[in-house]
């Protein structure tokens, strides 16, 4: 694959870093991360119901670049462009052909709930790059048989719960991958839980040498999750996330005429392909027509969505974030089969186009450009979005 594809992320991460300064202050949850992160640096530990190491993260971040705007979210940034670039990287190991390597790079550059999460201090885009960087080290464990893959893959997914309780369910696809044609299936198994469970332990070291007890912070948190009854406007059923029927309003000002807003919208052309492209390969799964890493990374893809199924907290769309580049990197395998078909390089092209096109339309809304209110309002495509 030419790396010159990579100059897209690029550009578009300059882009990001260039327009921070339309978010001068915190904004949404970032209020209280940008805090928990300063309370680590000051040895002051404020209660939060995730893992420590995302704060921890926007600490680190806040360390080397500066306690103001561009230090909280820098890091975010920074993992945003290694999102892109490593499911590039997992698209070429996992189905060792360079055009759906390039396929993955385009559509997760635009895909704008992804970018939209590089422009803030929250959690969830750590959470995507420790996931994906998992998956891409297994696959390397698969093809090579080295042990430091192994053990690399296994703390990267320790790290990825370190962010969210919500990714420990890629342990069983990626229990799957790791051990595939091998003859120790338990003790792999056990390396891999050991490993992870090591990992995301050494997150809370921090708190450990403030002071804090982190199996009351693990009661406390059970609890907090089981009973957390309370409505956000921006609550959206599990359900509704690929179907972009709720997205949160990270950012809403109006003054006067203009509107500065920043949407969590998934891009409506690349979402419903998902989709599509997620039901074909259901069908093809069921008929015994997939191929095994396909099947995989479907499989990771339907464990992380469904388990919303039975989390009763209240929810948001941005959470499906982890799943994003595993729906892509599906929809890219199919895009490259259509390829190959009568008339599918203008159809690939004319679908790639209709994805930037509409990331672009959106783009105010992506980093909360100041736009006429008339001209905002062509955005809102369904009243849910309101």
């Amino acid at each position: 694959m030419s790396k010159l594809i990579y100059l897209i992320p690029l550009i578009l991460l300059i882009l990001q870093l260039a327009t921070l300064n339309l978010l001068p202050f915190e904004t949404y949850d970032e209020i209280y991360y940008v805090k928990f992160a300063n309370g680590y640096l000051s040895g002051n530990v404020f209660y939060d119901a995730h893992p420590p190491l995302g704060k921890l993260l926007v600490a680190l971040s806040v360390t080397l670049f500066g306690n103001n705007p561009l230090g909280w979210r820098l890091l975010s940034s920074i993992s945003w462009f290694a999102v892109v670039v490593i499911g590039g990287l997992l698209a070429k190991k996992v189905f060792a052909k360079p055009r759906a390597a390039v396929l993955t790079v385009i559509l997760l550059s635009f895909e704008s709930l992804l970018f939209v999460l590089g422009r803030f201090a929250l959690l969830d885009i750590f959470g995507v790059f420790f996931s994906l960087s998992s998956f891409l080290f297994a696959y390397n464990y698969k093809d090579k048989k080295l042990n430091k893959y192994l053990i690399l893959s296994s703390v990267l997914m320790g790290l990825a719960i370190g962010v969210k309780w919500s990714n420990a369910i890629f342990l069983v696809p990626l229990t799957l991958i790791l051990t595939q044609k091998q003859g120790r299936k338990l003790m792999t198994t056990l390396i891999i839980f050991g490993s992870s469970l090591l990992a995301y332990l050494a997150t809370f070291l921090p708190d450990i040498l403030i002071g804090s007890n982190i199996i009351d912070w693990h009661i406390k948190t059970i609890s907090y999750h089981n009973n957390l009854t309370e409505a956000h406007r921006y609550h959206s059923p599990w359900w509704s996330w690929w179907l972009n029927y709720h997205p949160t309003w990270f950012k809403f000002d109006q003054y006067t005429e203009l509107v500065s807003a920043v949407l969590s919208l998934g891009n409506p052309i690349t979402f419903p392909a998902v989709l599509i492209a997620i039901l074909v390969s259901v069908k093809n799964w069921l008929g015994s027509k997939l191929n095994l890493n396909l099947a995989i990374l479907l499989l990771a893809f339907l464990l992380f969505n469904l388990q919303w199924v039975f989390l009763k907290r209240e929810s948001f769309n941005y959470n499906l974030a982890p799943s994003i580049p595993l729906g892509i990197l599906i929809l890219a395998y199919w895009l490259d089969k259509l390829w190959d078909k009568k008339l599918g390089p203008n159809l690939v092209m004319s679908f790639l186009s209709l994805v930037i096109v509409t990331f672009l339309f959106f783009l105010p809304l992506l980093i909360g450009w100041p736009i006429p209110y008339t001209f905002f309002q062509r955005h809102i495509w369904l009243p849910s979005w309101t």
